[in-house]
This record gives C-alpha cells, sequence and structure tokens, in this order.
C-alpha cells in the first residue's frame, strides 16, 4: 500500500517541484556545459600584486632597542606596581600550572616603602584598607542626591540633566 508521494517504506522519495526526471543534470543559472568549459581557470586578478619586502639581519642599534624594550617590559612585570586581577578559577590544578608566575613569587607593596603623597588618596587608602566602605558605593544605594525636575525652572533643568548626563 503507498503512502503518498513517498512510495512507502524508507523514505522521502518521488516527485517534487515542477521539473520531471533529467532537470537535475542541467548546469547552474541557466549555463551549458559549453559555457562553462569556455570559463578561464586562471584567477581574477582582485587585487595589485603585493611586493613584500626581503628580511634582513637587524642592525647592532636595532639589537640594542629590543633588548632594552625586552628587560623593561620584563622590570616592570616583576616590580610590585605590576598589578593583575586575581581570579578564582575552578578548574583542576594542572601540572604545568607550578610553571607559570604565581601571585605569591611578586613582592608586596609595603605601607612604610611608599610616600602617600605620591598616590592619589583613595587609591592608597583602598589598597592597604580594602574593607574600607567607599562613598558613592554603587552597592549601598545612596549614590547622590534626588532632584525634582518639576519644581525646576527650565534654565536649572538643563544644567541639572547636563550635570547627571556627565557622572
Amino acid at each position: 500500500m503507498s503512502r503518498g508521494r513517498g512510495g512507502g517504506r524508507g523514505g522521502r522519495g518521488g516527485a517534487r517541484g515542477g521539473f520531471s526526471g533529467g532537470a537535475s543534470t542541467l548546469p547552474p543559472m541557466g549555463l551549458t556545459f559549453a559555457d562553462i568549459q569556455n570559463l578561464s581557470r586562471d584567477p581574477t586578478q582582485l587585487y595589485p600584486q603585493r611586493h613584500l619586502p626581503v628580511f634582513t639581519e637587524p642592525s647592532p642599534e636595532e639589537k640594542l632597542i629590543a633588548e632594552l624594550q625586552l628587560g623593561f617590559v620584563n622590570r616592570l612585570r616583576e616590580s610590585p606596581y605590576y598589578i593583575q586581577e586575581r581570579t578564582k578559577t575552578a578548574d583542576l590544578p594542572r601540572y604545568s600550572d607550578k610553571y607559570r608566575p604565581s601571585f605569591a613569587q611578586k613582592p608586596a607593596l609595603k605601607r612604610k616603602e611608599l610616600n602617600a603623597e605620591f598616590f592619589p588618596k583613595e587609591v592608597f587608602e583602598d589598597y592597604f584598607n580594602p574593607r574600607r566602605k567607599r562613598k558613592g558605593d554603587p552597592k549601598s544605594g545612596a549614590t547622590g542626591t534626588a532632584v525634582n525636575l518639576d519644581e525646576l525652572d527650565d534654565d536649572e533643568n538643563e544644567e541639572v540633566c547636563a550635570r547627571c548626563f556627565l557622572m
């Protein structure tokens, strides 16, 4: 017993669409096989040909500059002023983790070695007293004063709105 156009068991067969039988063997977009064979097999040139420079040995001056730059970067990374955000990972420790630099290897900043006048007050205090409550903390809810814009004149209203957007 036939079940629709599929011919019964096993599938999706049957004629679909308005074409019959051999129409699927035609080349795409109405081209003939002769048209396809006459097409050039060479790639079309979209961009002018690039002439890449030849790499030469670095001069002694360039070698010195590269060496000084790498030394500077390494000194910055090893200094106590190089700050990295500590992230907690849920990953299992890997064998290769012991070869990565850890936070414990870097020297810590000490309050007595630093001159507080060279740092912004908030940064200095928050670094050494991280539990101190900050002013304008978004978690506390009191970030600013409420202003009723309906009670202000139009000129004052524009000034207050401009200040609100700048915060």
